[in-house]
């Protein structure tokens, strides 16, 4: 993965974020003294060769930093949020079928 300083240059190379690199750990609960395990890839993850992709569901919140997916709690410092985009509702099917459809023909 990309260093961080180098994807937006407000960045600093001293600053670090647990998602730009290496395994993601998981917990059980929105709490650090919880068990904890770690992932490399989130399973609701995909991109498919055109570029469209789903991307993991937050199904709770805990705070401003704990968020629930479908592997357990992940916590994302304010550096992480940066990395990070949030959509509600779920994804345009037609417009992802016009994409998929216009990258097979280009």
């Amino acid at each position: 993965m990309v260093c961080a300083s180098r994807l937006n240059p407000r960045f600093k190379v001293m600053d670090e974020s647990n998602l730009r690199g290496g395994a993601i750990s998981i917990y059980e609960a929105p709490r650090f003294d919880t068990e904890k395990f770690t992932i490399n890839n989130f399973s609701e993850f995909f991109v498919s060769n055109s570029g469209w992709g789903t991307f993991p569901n937050v199904y709770s919140t805990s705070g401003d930093c704990w968020f629930k997916v479908k592997e357990g709690w992940i916590f994302l410092n304010s550096f992480d949020k940066g990395f990070v985009q949030f959509y509600q509702g779920d994804q345009d099917e037609a417009a992802k079928a016009a994409y998929e459809a216009y990258f097979r023909t280009h």
